[in-house]
Formats: C-alpha cells, structure tokens, sequence
C-alpha cells in the first residue's frame, strides 16, 4: 500500500474506479470537478441507480465531514465569461486571475465588425432534424456556422485559436461537410473538455416547437462547453 495517492479527473470515475484506489493508500487525494462532465454511464437503469454519479460528488453532496476545497481562481477565461459560468454553474464563486483579466487587451473582436463583448449569440431561425443513431442536425445552423467563421478570419484570427463545438454528432459530420479545411477544430462537448482556445463558435443544434434540448439541457455540458474559450 502507498501513503498517499491522488486520483486525477475522479469526477469522471465511476463510484466502483474510484474504490479500487481508495484501497491502495491509507491517504487520498482525489482531484475533479463534478459540475462538469461526469462518467460515461449508457444503461438508462444504471444511471437511474445512481451509477453516473462519482463518488467524489456523493461525498461532497452528502457531508459526511470529509474536508474539501473548491479552487475559486480561474486563469482560462475573459472576466464576462467567467462571470457567466461562474453564475450559471458554480453559484456565484468563480473569481479571475488578474493576467485572465487582461486578455481582452489583445481580443481580435475589435478589428471585425462585431459587438465588442465577448460573449455573442446569434439567433437562427431554424428546424432541426433527426437523424440516426448520431442524434440531430441543423444545417441552416451549420451554414451559419460557417458564415461566422469567415467573417472571423477577416479578423486574422489563426485557425489553430479557434475551437468549432457541435452539442451532437450529426451537427458535427455536418460542420465537418462544409468545413472540411477545419476538421481538427470541429469537436463535440465530450471531445472538448480539457481543452481550449481562444475563440469558441458553439452549435446548439436544437431547435423545435416543443422547446425540446434534449442532454444539451444538461448544466454540467453547457458548463464544458462555454467555459472552452478563452476570449
């Protein structure tokens, strides 16, 4: 046995990983953060037992008295980013390092023809569509999508800065279709999180009478999925 061990991103164990660790060391560290993406559970009746949730959340939800610290100074993101996520997702408590305060100094909005805020939504009048086991897609939306980032690059902005997110796998293969120069930067939620660039164009794809978002409604994706740009 070890006197100390660390388990990195134990927000995305399940409980049973995490136990296995727990019984290597007479000390434990684990490291995460449950408001963001947690275990990857497909059982619809696993999930409803209590599956997807990390032991790290149960233990933090339950209070048995077991110490925990929550890092409240963040570096990634703009200050009105953070504020948004901080708000939405982590009760208020996120604050910003004071170099993540300055990014908007060099932010490249300036030089397009864009509001000088760096969060902007565009609304897309639209209809989604299902499509087989890849979920839904909106081309109108992609198409959109890919009017922005043209306009993005008459800002000179370098591809490598920008980041491309599809909250399904049919919005992506879309993306992907009429972008294919940008493959690489066309991820969905799960493959972004952990990374970041400076500049995020989010897809939400859904759109519907029934105001359906489908896991997009999820506040642990949407958390991984605003907090990926940098500016």
């Amino acid at each position: 046995p070890f006197d100390l061990v660390m388990i990195d991103e134990a927000a995305q164990a399940i409980e049973e990983q995490t136990y296995s660790a727990l019984l290597c060391a007479e000390n434990v560290v684990a490291l995460g953060d449950h408001m963001q993406l947690g275990p990857v559970v497909k059982s619809p009746w696993a999930k409803s037992n209590g599956l997807a949730c990390p032991l790290i959340e149960r233990l933090i939800n339950i209070q048995l008295g077991i110490p925990y610290l929550m890092l409240t100074t963040q570096y990634r993101m703009y200050e009105p980013i953070c504020t948004l996520i901080s708000r939405v997702c982590y009760a208020s408590q996120l604050e910003c390092a004071e170099e993540s305060c300055k990014l908007v100094k060099e932010s490249f909005l300036k030089r397009i023809d864009w509001p000088n805020h760096p969060i902007v939504v565009v609304h897309v009048p639209s209809q989604e569509e299902s499509v087989d086991v890849t979920g839904h897609r909106n081309c109108l939306e992609a198409a959109t999508v890919q009017r922005l980032v043209e306009e993005i690059w008459t800002g000179r902005l370098c591809p490598k800065d920008l980041g491309i997110i599809a909250t399904y796998q049919g919005q992506r293969k879309v993306l992907e279709g009429v972008m294919p120069d940008l493959k690489d930067s066309i991820k969905t939620i799960d493959g972004f999180q952990g990374g970041e660039k400076d500049f995020i164009v989010l897809s939400m794809v859904r759109a519907n009478d029934d105001g359906a978002m489908g896991f997009s409604d999820d506040p642990s994706r949407l958390a991984v999925a605003f907090s990926r740009g940098r500016r």
